[in-house]
């Protein structure tokens, strides 16, 4: 019986482990989840904070999606070692699991750029996943300074909000030459317009 192993557990992790289902019925199939949610829709973060969703709505598959694709899922788990001669991956708490076949589907991470001045901000957070959005909502309010360093585009959902003091920077060169996809964190900080002038 083959032993399945997917690292990530996004919308491709999803569709792998259906894949896997269309022509092997009962191999193995572990997943391993940094977060501690089911799959959802990524995009949808924004949609969120703007109290256009829920994380109920979010979901891409329904509740009991890993039951009915016989999965074992293992939340809040990182992999921090794949061993291609024993065939064993190692997670943060030392956990050993053997495969045969091993998907990684992690997608991609931040990149935060060297910003002077960014290790003396308290605030700061990346708005990638859905536990960077709780933490943002937490932290914004009313009488917020925020600056956005990157797409222009999630300065909307903060104006919705109703933070009157929204700074963004987008790094074009960055953005549109490495990589399409770039990605940068949003800072809340009362020093945001002195950040905009020294950049």
């Amino acid at each position: 019986m083959k032993q399945y192993i997917i690292i990530g557990n996004g919308v491709a992790a999803a569709g792998c482990i259906e894949g896997i289902r269309s022509i092997d019925k009962d191999g193995k199939i572990t997943v391993i989840s940094e977060e501690n949610h089911p799959v959802y829709c990524r995009p949808l973060i924004s949609y969120y904070l703007e109290n256009k969703t829920d994380p109920e709505r979010m979901n891409y598959r329904s509740a009991d999606f890993y039951d009915k694709m016989n999965c074992d899922v293992f939340y809040g788990k990182k992999v921090i070692r794949i061993d291609a001669y024993s065939k064993k991956i190692v997670l943060d708490d030392d956990t050993k699991l053997p495969y045969t076949e091993i998907c990684v589907a992690t997608g991609s991470s931040p990149f935060v750029p060297p910003i002077e001045g960014l290790d003396t901000v308290e605030k700061k957070f990346g708005f990638m996943t859905l536990d960077d959005t709780f933490a943002l909502e937490k932290a914004i309010d009313k009488d917020s300074n925020v600056l956005i360093v990157g797409e222009i585009g999630r300065a909307h959902v903060l104006s919705d909000l109703s933070v009157p003091k929204v700074f963004t920077i987008v790094w074009k060169v960055l953005r549109f030459v490495i990589l399409p996809t770039v990605y940068f964190p949003v800072f809340l900080t009362p020093t945001a317009p002195l950040l905009c002038k020294d950049i």
